[in-house]
């Protein structure tokens, strides 16, 4: 396919997932959302919620004292998306219907770019466009089509920081790596903008993982060119340009201080409070804390582990013991007794936590009650997507066995980490499914190309 009818493509992909985007956003918020008791054209349960009101207050301030009253964050716990929303009220007023191009921008330039990654795994037009359709038209998807929330500028960052990795795995030209570089820091900076964390621990994914891609590369090859050699290097100067964007879940960690930072997105995360130097092994008894701060998460150190990892996987795990005292009446906790006092606990749980982060929400949840007004129509529709993803999924690993590159590789293992690293502090199902939305995406993407491209060969063989 030549540059013309790829960029025709994208753009009619774009036009079209924008308007879907647009005509079900209006359709949520006019019809469904009034039929259902919720006003504003907002879902009652979800953070847009507070979203608004905070964005209102904002946007009256903004009136009497201007921009000066701005904030992107405003408030003591993660609200990106208020200042975004402020914004559009302070010029055209307090209605989320107001949102919903942004919204549509942000779903039709994630399938676009969603489509070009593909394209660069080697995949062909029509397989690729058969990969996108799962983050298009997933009903799940809209809780920030709909609504405006973080998940929109966030996939389209994640998609982009993997487009540009895998165009430098795969370059065989410097203006592939240097418009790899360009991706890499467009993703990271959309990306961090909501979900500073989020950035982080694609940072850590991508190192990891393309290091080892690129080990076995070098040990398998029998001459190492000079193309691969550059690739690597460019690979490197990719992840490092990240690390400018990169943040941490829930607030940075200060040393000798018993303030917690930050409370984050009631649907996903959580406090950081702060972890000595040299924590030692404490019951939570023997720690008063103020009623405002969650409990502290007994920890023992090992010694086998750096200081500094040690401490972000106590982190990590204070995470999911903060999401407890935020969330108590979760309806959707897995495994809520497991405990984790030491970074092996943690190593431990790692095959569980595939389990969960791939393949739930699991058949218990499927038929059970809601705790809220929608929360039981959310079940039936979340059990719809599980079997078509547990599908796509064999699709995937099939697709990765019959069709294998280093770049296929490279996507489904960091998507894999991506997901992993988030059930470790968020243990309720119904927030882990949008949480994990953008990297299960890309599983499902892999997996609906891999059995197009099945479908495609069988129906050859029979003519």
């Amino acid at each position: 396919m030549n540059c013309a009818n790829r960029f025709g493509l994208k753009a009619s992909i774009f036009l079209l997932v924008t308007a879907y985007a647009l005509c079900v956003g209006i359709l949520v918020q006019k019809v469904i959302v009034p039929y259902m008791g919720g006003e504003n054209g907002l879902l009652p349960v979800l953070d847009t919620v507070t979203f608004h009101e905070m964005a209102i207050e904002m946007s009256d301030r903004m009136d009497s004292e201007g921009w000066s009253a701005w904030e992107w964050n405003p408030g003591w716990s993660a609200n990106q998306p208020v200042g975004i929303m402020a914004a559009v009220y302070y010029f055209v007023g307090p209605d989320p219907i107001y949102l919903l191009p942004i919204n549509a921008l942000f779903h039709g330039l994630s399938a676009v770019v969603l489509l070009a990654l593909f394209q660069v795994l080697g995949w062909g037009a029509r397989a690729s466009v058969a990969g996108i359709l799962p983050f298009v038209f997933f009903p799940s998807t809209l809780t920030w089509v709909s609504q405006f929330h973080k998940d929109g500028l966030y996939c389209l960052g994640l998609f982009s920081m993997f487009l540009g990795c895998a165009k430098i795995l795969s370059a065989a030209s410097w203006r592939s790596r240097i418009g790899g570089i360009v991706w890499i820091v467009l993703g990271a900076f959309w990306a961090g903008l909501m979900r500073g964390y989020g950035v982080t621990v694609f940072a850590i994914a991508a190192f990891l993982v393309g290091a080892f891609l690129i080990g076995v590369s070098f040990l398998s090859a029998r001459k190492r060119t000079l193309r691969e050699c550059a690739n690597s290097l460019v690979f490197i100067l990719g992840i490092l340009a990240i690390l400018p964007f990169a943040g941490t879940k829930g607030g940075n960690v200060s040393s000798g201080s018993n303030d917690a930072d930050e409370v984050t997105e009631s649907s996903e995360t959580v406090v950081v409070a702060s972890v000595e130097e040299e924590p030692a092994p404490v019951t939570i008894a023997e720690v008063e804390r103020p009623s405002y701060l969650p409990p502290e998460t007994p920890w023992q150190e090992s010694s086998w582990l750096p200081g500094p990892v040690d401490r972000n996987v106590h982190r990590l795990v204070h995470n999911r013991t903060v999401f407890f005292w935020l969330f108590p009446d979760s309806g959707t906790f897995v495994d809520k007794d497991q405990e984790f006092r030491r970074a092996e606990d943690v190593l431990f749980y790692l095959p569980r936590a595939l389990v969960i982060g791939l393949f739930s929400p699991f058949p218990d949840i499927w038929l059970g009650d809601g705790q809220t007004e929608t929360g039981g129509a959310q079940r039936r529709v979340a059990a719809v997507e599980t079997v078509i993803a547990y599908v796509l999924l064999a699709g995937c690993l099939y697709g990765l066995i019959r069709w294998p590159s280093r770049e296929k590789f490279f996507v489904v293992l960091v998507s894999i980490l991506l997901i992993v690293a988030l059930v470790y502090p968020v243990p309720a199902v119904g927030s882990l499914y949008r949480l994990r939305f953008g990297a299960f995406s890309l599983l499902l993407g892999m997996g609906a190309i891999s059995l197009f491209q099945a479908f495609t060969l069988w129906r050859l063989k029979r003519q």
